[in-house]
């Protein structure tokens, strides 16, 4: 009888920091991670004229950074974009991805430059002001 109780008490224990590193390691900078990478896409979408927006594939569909991503070939090669990849990876890594279903991407007609963004026109309207 006090075998088990010693044998309980150290597998509380046990889950008990079990536990706490996984909640540690779920809020292990998740939300400022996803912001940094948020504030790196939205440097990457400013622009000049329509055409030099266009839907990056290959940044597109990371949860919860959107269905596609739409910027500007401004910064096709660059730094910050090689930097958003392996940011997004470093944060499927420690936060997991989540799934979820998305629309088709808008064709090159849908998308546009409104006020200096890149933005799916399909969404956009001078009320909302994306």
């Amino acid at each position: 009888m006090r075998r088990a109780a010693i044998t309980f008490m150290v597998f509380s224990v046990l889950i008990f920091i079990s536990c706490s590193r996984m909640k540690k390691n779920d809020t292990y900078g998740c939300e400022d991670m996803a912001k940094e990478i948020k504030g790196f896409m939205e440097n990457c979408q400013s622009c000049r004229a329509d055409d030099e927006c266009f839907v990056d594939k290959e940044l597109s569909g990371y949860c919860p950074f959107g269905c596609w991503y739409i910027r500007s070939h401004s910064y096709d090669n660059s730094e910050k974009i090689k930097s958003i990849q392996r940011k997004m990876e470093a944060y499927i890594d420690n936060c997991g991805q989540c799934k979820y279903d998305c629309a088709m991407y808008p064709a090159q007609n849908e998308i546009g430059c409104k006020k200096g963004k890149c933005v799916d026109l399909r969404y956009f309207s001078e009320k909302n002001k994306l």
